[in-house]
């Protein structure tokens, strides 16, 4: 009797036990080796950027926290004059960000200071599991983070990201989006020139730019047709020039070696090479003597004189039509992808960010877990959403192409490309935009008997080897 009352007892105690481990006041987050003691401890990642506002971010940083509560994510928002200047000062202070955002056209200038994706990360997740089958308990566990291999990444991603982030066979950065070059048009504007769709190829944009614009007696502009043919007053004006260039068939760059500028003129007076070609079409659009005549360096920036209502086409990207919106509510517009010299085979140019991880964070690993979760289709997806901008991730792209705003810009992710700019991609621009201006101006003032086809290879040449000379 005695051994039938002991075993009764035990089996009570036993119970009683249970039910006090699983009573709310005793449910605890079991933490079981020096490991996850470590990946346990708080931490906070630091993240910098330019284009993001913290409400972009904000949904998937806290999705994130909820995952991994000992992380805190803290975003600052700098200016574009500033970021820059901003990076380089904290580094040498040893004070930089753990994630930072930089144009794709900086990867390689960056490369040196930033850390690839690892080949293995491990974090500590929260999860909830049932204690004794009766009520749910709070528990951490060591996962493995899935890598994705290179040829995943390039399966994954449009092949604009991958040439652009995969670098020495090691990747430096993933995007939320990629943007693309647009084509933005005043509905009002054409509405009144009679002309009832936007233009497909460049012929047509030619045509459209002659109805649409106006001069007075003295030859000043009115009313431009475009914001198109200089360099200094019209926004990105080196990815329009580079967008006609590898249109046209220019590789622009091979190898080391600039090559837009390679060429000169045939017989008949006519440029030879597609990189030279580009350039006279475009500079033409602001060359008083030619019937395309619509644009100068007296006018106001590009994006001023659209929403102004003083240009009827702007060349934009996603990004500026919040800003647009902004700046000109009532302003009736709408967006097409940029015109084509072959229809059938489209080049477009794009334009995006990457996030990135420093050399110096000291936390690279929750650094990067952060950005592959960030940047994984379904966080992808509600960034697109709330910011207007195209993903780049192939499994997106049809979904957006239904959406009214979105679009313009991801019918062209599949066909858009970019290019090395060297490691001194801002003065790129600059010597773009001056090529552009130097060649309005002097093919003002051309020796008789000499043609703008005579001027342009020197002052092409020039801006190559100031370009050549960053790399």
């Amino acid at each position: 009797m005695s051994s039938r009352f002991l075993s009764i007892k035990l089996a009570l105690l036993l119970l009683f036990v249970g039910v006090i481990l699983v009573a709310p006041g005793f449910r605890c987050k079991c933490i079981k080796s020096a490991e996850e003691k470590q990946a346990a401890t708080p931490l906070t990642l630091t993240y910098w950027g330019v284009w993001h506002s913290p409400q972009d971010l904000q949904d998937i940083i806290a999705l994130y926290k909820a995952k991994h509560p000992n992380i805190t994510i803290q975003y600052k928002k700098l200016r574009m004059e500033e970021y820059e200047e901003a990076l380089l000062q904290a580094w040498a202070d040893d004070q930089g960000p753990d994630i930072f955002s930089v144009p794709n056209t900086w990867v390689v200038r960056y490369q040196n200071r930033m850390t690839p994706m690892p080949n293995k990360i491990v974090m500590l997740y929260e999860v909830q599991q049932k204690a004794l089958g009766i009520k749910n308990e709070t528990v951490t566990e060591l996962r493995q983070t899935p890598i994705p291999s290179l040829a995943e990444l390039r399966a994954k991603y449009v092949d604009v990201v991958s040439g652009d982030v995969i670098r020495d066979t090691k990747v430096w950065g993933l995007p939320y989006a990629v943007d693309t070059l647009s084509l933005y048009y005043n509905r009002q504007l054409m509405n009144s020139a009679n002309i009832p769709q936007p233009p497909g190829n460049w012929e047509e944009f030619v045509a459209m730019v002659q109805q649409l614009t106006f001069v007075n007696k003295d030859n000043a502009i009115l009313q431009a047709g475009a914001a198109i043919g200089t360099g200094s007053n019209i926004e990105r004006s080196s990815d329009i020039l580079s967008l006609l260039m590898l249109q046209n068939g220019s590789s622009i760059v091979s190898g080391n070696t600039v090559t837009f500028a390679s060429g000169g003129k045939d017989r008949g007076g006519e440029l030879t090479s597609p990189g030279l070609q580009a350039i006279a079409f475009y500079t033409d659009f602001a060359n008083p003597l030619k019937a395309v005549y619509t644009w100068n360096g007296d006018m106001p920036v590009s994006f001023e004189a659209f929403v102004g209502e003083k240009a009827a086409f702007f060349f934009g990207y996603a990004y500026h039509m919040p800003l647009i919106r902004a700046r000109a509510p009532k302003l009736d517009f709408g967006v097409v992808p940029v015109p084509q010299v072959n229809e059938q085979r489209p080049v477009n140019i794009a334009n995006y960010w990457v996030e990135a991880v420093p050399h110096r964070s000291a936390h690279p690993q929750e650094a990067w877990d952060f950005i592959l979760f960030a940047t994984d289709i379904k966080q992808a997806s509600v960034y697109s959403k709330k910011t207007g901008k195209p993903s780049g991730l192939r499994a997106l792209i049809d979904g957006q192409k239904n959406d009214e705003v979105l679009r313009p810009f991801s019918s062209s992710v599949l066909t858009a490309q970019s290019w090395y700019k060297g490691k001194g991609a801002v003065q790129m621009e600059e010597v773009m935009a001056e090529l552009l201006d130097t060649v309005v101006a002097q093919s003002q003032h051309i020796e008789e008997g000499k043609t703008v086809a005579d001027i342009i290879p020197k002052l092409a040449a020039d801006a190559a080897a100031k370009i050549g000379a960053t790399w």
